[in-house]
């Protein structure tokens, strides 16, 4: 042993004095690779501290007799991936294509649709609602997430992300899969409207309590994640992947034909395969305004929000059991502000630091980058309008308040 440390060790002393030398090389690429991430992110914040945002809440009337293909077309128009365009854009003025965020939000039961987005965008947004749902009244309103404070010794939040259960291709089962598209329309009181339990859940709410669910989207483009060197992601060449996979485990079976769940999952392949895709983020927050009346059950609750749109895969496979709704895709709950066991977080310092974390990141809207980067993935617009659209009279969950009566028209002088 010692005869072979006393071959290695000079052997590592050597090559250790080599790369020492070659300093002059190494050390600028160090310098400016560390240089160009703090750039950026100096830059970014620089300009999103000079963008102005608005909250717009949307009131429903008392009857939507549009299928949720109507919402579809409005996060439609929500792709965009100008603003960015070029070299100095992004790397010299620090701009990034508009993020958006789709919000439920229950106050002491109270639960209303909200939408944010930069300010020079507002007129714009409200004219692609209007035209698809001229009924609703849009106001802009106050910040309700500026409003809280985190005080541990007060109020507590508990919060949690979410992400896709299986593969980022791999469709949640839609409105068109509940029949709720325009070619099979059902009578209202025969609709199937999974977002109605979403509803109910955020209506058992008690004052003093608030449940928020966020999705933050922006439209999603080929990109380099991996650094400079590694290859731009495709999305729609996953799809296709998937969808062979699933034909060579018919094949290879010697099955002449799939399984009904089968060809659901690659008729939604073929849907999403034509559909703009979002990068998407999603939190959930649960507060209480007094500490001493924190219900554990509500945590509950709050990760049961997507429940509804969650189905049975875990992990795509290549085929699927010919259970109900095997096919498709459903959502897990990660990062959640809490440990299992005492001796995780020493008094409590740990816990409430995630918390003040995760609600500033909830006010900021914040997940696609540094300092709050999460981990993201990609829904369609089709998938987004199957959680957030304006339910119809099927959903009658108590505490979603609808205008008294029908307004007029949308303003006819909107300016876009």
């Amino acid at each position: 042993m010692n005869a072979f440390w006393s071959v290695v060790i000079p052997l590592l002393l050597q090559a250790w004095s080599f790369f020492i030398a070659l300093y002059p090389i190494w050390l600028p690429i160090l310098l400016a690779a560390i240089f160009w991430d703090v750039w950026l992110n100096y830059i970014r914040v620089k300009n999103w501290a000079k963008l102005k945002t608005v909250l717009l809440e949307i009131r429903l009337p008392q009857e939507i007799v549009k299928s949720p293909r109507a919402m579809e077309v409005v996060i439609n128009s929500l792709y965009n991936t100008g603003g960015e365009g070029n070299f100095a854009l992004r790397y010299w003025q620090g701009n990034t294509r508009p993020t958006f965020s789709l919000e439920l939000v229950s106050d002491g039961g109270r639960v209303r649709f909200l939408l944010w987005t930069r300010e020079n965008l507002r007129n714009y947004v409200e004219s692609q609602i209007y035209a698809q749902y001229p009924d609703v009244e849009i106001h802009q309103v106050e910040d309700y997430a500026t409003k809280i404070v985190f005080d541990p010794k007060i109020n507590t939040v508990w919060g949690c992300r979410f992400e896709l259960a299986a593969s980022n291709v791999l469709p949640i089962a839609s409105y068109v899969d509940y029949g709720l598209d325009l070619d099979k329309n059902p009578k209202e009181e025969f609709k199937i409207d999974p977002l109605s339990q979403t509803l109910e859940l955020l209506s058992t709410v008690k004052p003093g309590e608030h449940m928020w669910l966020q999705i933050v989207i922006r439209a999603h483009k080929n990109e380099k994640r991996g650094g400079p060197f590694s290859e731009a992601s495709d999305w729609r060449k996953e799809i296709r992947k998937t969808r062979d996979a699933v034909f060579e485990a018919i094949k290879k079976e010697g099955r002449i034909a799939g399984t009904t769940n089968e060809i659901a999952t690659v008729s939604a392949l073929g849907r999403a395969y034509q559909k703009y895709p979002f990068d998407c983020g999603m939190r959930a927050l649960y507060i209480v305004d007094d500490k001493e009346k924190f219900s554990v059950p509500m945590i509950g609750t709050l990760t049961s929000l997507l429940r509804p749109f969650s189905y049975s895969a875990a992990s795509f496979k290549g085929a699927f059991k010919d259970d109900t709704m095997a096919g498709f895709n459903g959502f897990k709950v990660a990062g959640g502000t809490g440990f299992d066991f005492p001796w995780q977080d020493f008094k409590n310092k740990r816990v409430n630091r995630l918390r003040k974390n995760i609600l500033d990141q909830y006010k900021r809207r914040a997940f696609f980058w540094p300092p709050y980067k999460e981990k993201t993935f990609i829904l369609t617009s089709e998938s987004l309008a199957t959680i957030w659209h304006f339910p119809g009279e099927t959903s009658a969950a108590p505490g979603l308040e609808r205008i008294p009566s029908t307004r007029a028209q949308a303003p006819n002088n909107l300016p876009v």
